[in-house]
Formats: structure tokens, C-alpha cells, sequence
């Protein structure tokens, strides 16, 4: 990230923590090979293992490694400490800039990358069971709403990275979180499924927090740019348009006892 024999950081404009770290089939912890079934989320209360991430990014579906389960405290522990060392990183680099009179140079730390909960590959079914199980729930005594016990899980991972980042030292204004956005257009098209299920569980208010600033792929869609969230009565003015859409969605907090789902629905016309 860096190049500290050069009198200027070689740092990229924006650095991006891959946050499903999931290179290692969920064997995160050092000298514990057997607790896959601890890291690697599941595709029911039996701790199936999921077969891999489904990536539809084209006609043939692509597969990669698996989903992680993302509050296990393996992958928890590993997201804090990525985050210190980018942290402290950024740090040097920007003293660095700073005495060079260069820091408008450094843009930032996307803390993710789409995150979400996966599909299953060779099902196609929806994944989380892990990470609900780390909440409490079981066969016997699961979610009210699993989807939005779901989009919580995901919350809460956009939050953890965006914190930790934080306390490593990356500057306020200098996170930004990461989500694939989801048009009130295209959803309605699709309906095969709920609009947390069509998000993979990362609806547009789980990019918001205290800590950071949203971040979404749009992709090519129908409806994109004229969602009203994203431009409101002001196209064509994007530091209005963002104020438009952080009142929006009210910086991604919840009212105590409100459903994020009921929040989402409510904020995004769905």
C-alpha cells in the first residue's frame, strides 16, 4: 500500500478491505483447521455448508469461494484486525501527504465490496443460517422475519469494518461502504422474490451509519437515476442529491422497536 523509500506514499486513491475474506474456505483461525462449519455460512438450521458464492454476472452464473458467515467471531476478529493495519497504514500515508502538502491526493477506504449474504451455488437457495444461529435463533425458536434478521446481520458487518476503520485511524469523511443497489423499477419487473431476498439482505439503508459515508453499484437498470433517493428535485446537483439521500434514509439508523425492514420499505417507496 505503501512505499516508504519514495519521498511520497505509493497509496492508492482509495483502498478496498475485500471484506468477505473468504480466500481460506473459512479457516480464518491459525492452527484450527476443522471449524469450517463455524466461518462458513449454511444453507439451513442443519449447518449445511454452502457450496460456494453465486455471481450473476452474466448468462452463466459464476462461482467463487464460499460465504462467509459474517458475525462469527473468527471473521469478526479478522475484520479488526485487517482494519488496525489499514489504519495505521493510512496514517503514515497521510503524514506523509500532509507534509508533502499533497493530502486532497488520498480519496478514501471502501470498507466492502457489495456486501451481502450470498447465494447458494449449486441451489441458488438463501444463506445466513450461521450467522442467525450466532444470534440465538435455532430450528425451534427462529427470526419473526428471517429476511430482515437477515439485512440486520449485514448492518452490522457494514458498521463493524466502517468502525474498526475508524479506530485504526482512517479520517472521518474518508470511509465509504459499499452495497449493489437495487432500482424500485427493476424490482418491480422482477418480483421473484422480496426486495431483501433480490438484495441479497443489503438493501440501500444498510449503507448508511455513523461512520461512514453510503456507497452502491447501479449497474445498467431501468430506474437508476430517477429513483428519487438519489436525486429528488435537484438533478444535475450531486452535493444536494447526497444531502437528498442521507435524509432520506436518515443516515441508516432505526427508531428503537422499528424493523429495518419497515425502514426500508418506507424510505425507498417499496
Amino acid at each position: 500500500m505503501l512505499e516508504r523509500k519514495s519521498p511520497l506514499p505509493a497509496i492508492t486513491p482509495t483502498i478496498r478491505p475485500v471484506d468477505m475474506l473468504h480466500n481460506a474456505k473459512g479457516r480464518i483461525v491459525m492452527g484450527k483447521p476443522n471449524i469450517s462449519s463455524l466461518n462458513i455460512e449454511w444453507l439451513d438450521w442443519n449447518r449445511t455448508l454452502n457450496t460456494g458464492r453465486r455471481l450473476d454476472w452474466s448468462s452463466t452464473p459464476t462461482k467463487i469461494m464460499p460465504q462467509l458467515c459474517l458475525n462469527s467471531p473468527a471473521v469478526e476478529a479478522q475484520v479488526m484486525k485487517r482494519a488496525a493495519l489499514i489504519g495505521d497504514e493510512v496514517r503514515r500515508g497521510m503524514a506523509a501527504l500532509k507534509t508533502a502538502g499533497k493530502v486532497e491526493l488520498f480519496l478514501g477506504v471502501i470498507a466492502g465490496w457489495e456486501t451481502q449474504i450470498g447465494r447458494d451455488f449449486d441451489t441458488g437457495g438463501y444463506l445466513g443460517y450461521c450467522a442467525l444461529a450466532n444470534k440465538g435463533y435455532n430450528v425451534n425458536n427462529p427470526p419473526q422475519d428471517i429476511d430482515e434478521a437477515r439485512a440486520v446481520i449485514v448492518k452490522d458487518f457494514v458498521d463493524l469494518w466502517a468502525e474498526s476503520l475508524a479506530e485504526g485511524g482512517v479520517p472521518g469523511g474518508k470511509i465509504f461502504s459499499h452495497t449493489a443497489f437495487l432500482s424500485k423499477a427493476l424490482f418491480d419487473k422482477k418480483r421473484s422474490g422480496s426486495y431483501l431476498e433480490l438484495t441479497n439482505f443489503a438493501p440501500p439503508c444498510v449503507s448508511f451509519g455513523p461512520h461512514h459515508y453510503p456507497g452502491f453499484s447501479t449497474y445498467p437498470q431501468p430506474g437508476a437515476l430517477e429513483d428519487r433517493q438519489f436525486h429528488g428535485n435537484v438533478s444535475g446537483q450531486p452535493v444536494q442529491s447526497w444531502r437528498n439521500i442521507r435524509e432520506h434514509f436518515r443516515m441508516g439508523s432505526r427508531p428503537k422497536g422499528q424493523s429495518i425492514s419497515k425502514v426500508c420499505r418506507e424510505r425507498e417507496g417499496h
